[in-house]
């Protein structure tokens, strides 16, 4: 069992939830890498990334330094006024692309010059797909917060069609083997900056102890923008993560939402509006035996388990590498389903394992690529 690092809010009393808390892989002693809490507590606050890791609640207190946080715990803090709690963001769609990004999360100025023909995590040739980076669930999203303008490939700004600056953009696509796209749908990895002997290298980091012992600081191969690579960390992230802070709570919550002019703004929520955020937020896996509509138009799955929960589609087919490709997993798209389940808040304080960060599913595959040299495998 992963021993944990958990990081705090200080603008809150309990200590009975953390704001977020990760599981460490980054090396045999359970430390993580420092870089990915820090981006993932500023994703969290809304693009704080002035923010620092201190070990305690105190602001004033000496900011973490190092590369890799121990197992234990930590406060978040942000600039300015310390006498009232900073707002959260709760789910990715509130989130907007931040306008100034970290250095690790730049890009070089280059170009994929031909299209990527072997799985880029394993290298292997076989059964594989085009997964799309940011879901094609998000493509309001995506166009809004224009990542194809910004970011999209070289042919793109050429043509300058609306096809080739959306969500199936080349540089919103990555190659992977058909196993391990499910498991990219599922949120069970993501990619991530981590700075080795050679430098920044992206790498795949793993929120699931079964994935890690293969896969865990496996270099990327080919070309990724980094800037896309960071809205699918925040989509990765965004809900899972704060799903006990905000279900858990019998207090009030800062968090940003938009009102109606799609406006940013930040409110007090309460414990009951906070679990009905967390309710309508959890990514939860299901096999479905039949489906129904309920009253308000949502599907109900009803489980081999015969437990009911309610169905938000949001994973991801992808484009397959050949057009007949493409008609198998469009067929699955129907299929693929991003469950909901229903949060007990008590269950969430009692110690047990559900909802916690690091939570998935996954089926260990035979290859066993290369790890980074100066990165660790839990």
């Amino acid at each position: 069992m992963p021993r944990q690092i958990n990081i705090y809010h200080p603008g809150y009393d309990d200590k009975v939830v953390p704001l977020i808390s990760f599981p460490g892989y980054d090396s045999k002693e359970g430390d993580l890498w420092y870089d990915f809490a820090h981006t993932a507590c500023a994703i969290i606050s809304n693009n704080q990334f002035d923010g620092w890791l201190s070990t305690t609640r105190d602001p004033q207190s000496p900011r973490f330094s190092g590369e890799l946080l121990a197992p234990g715990d930590y406060w978040w803090h942000l600039p300015g006024d310390f006498t009232q709690p900073y707002a959260i963001i709760p789910d990715f769609r509130t989130w907007q692309f931040p306008q100034f990004i970290p250095e690790d999360w730049k890009s070089q100025p280059l170009e994929r010059e031909q299209p990527e023909t072997t799985c880029q995590v394993s290298q292997e040739y076989h059964a594989l797909n085009k997964a799309h980076i940011v879901p094609s669930s998000e493509t309001k999203w995506f166009m809004k917060n224009g990542l194809g303008f910004s970011y999209g490939s070289k042919a793109s700004k050429i043509n300058s069609t609306a096809l080739n600056f959306g969500i199936d953009n080349d540089n919103n696509l990555i190659v992977l083997r058909s196993d391990l796209h499910h498991t990219w749908d599922q949120r069970d990895f993501t990619f991530v900056p981590k700075r080795t002997k050679e430098g920044s290298k992206i790498v795949m980091h793993c929120w699931e102890e079964d994935m890690v012992r293969g896969y865990h600081n496996v270099p990327l191969q080919g070309f990724v923008r980094r800037e896309v690579l960071l809205a699918r960390f925040a989509w990765t992230l965004l809900p899972r993560a704060l799903i006990p802070f905000l279900a858990a709570t019998k207090e009030t919550r800062m968090i940003w939402t938009r009102n109606d002019h799609g406006e940013l703004i930040s409110q007090r929520k309460t414990a009951e509006q906070c679990l009905v955020i967390a309710n309508a937020s959890v990514p939860r896996s299901t096999s479905p035996k039949k489906r129904k509509q309920n009253d308000d138009g949502q599907q109900v799955i009803t489980t081999r388990k015969n437990k009911t929960r309610r169905s938000y589609r949001s994973f991801d087919s992808g484009l397959g590498l050949r057009e007949a490709d493409e008609e198998d997993h469009d067929e699955e798209e129907d299929s693929d389903d991003d469950s909901q389940s229903i949060v007990d808040p008590e269950e969430l304080t009692r110690g047990r394992k559900r909802f916690r960060a690091g939570d998935a599913w996954y089926s260990s595959s035979s290859s066993k690529p290369i790890l980074c040299s100066s990165l660790s495998q839990y």
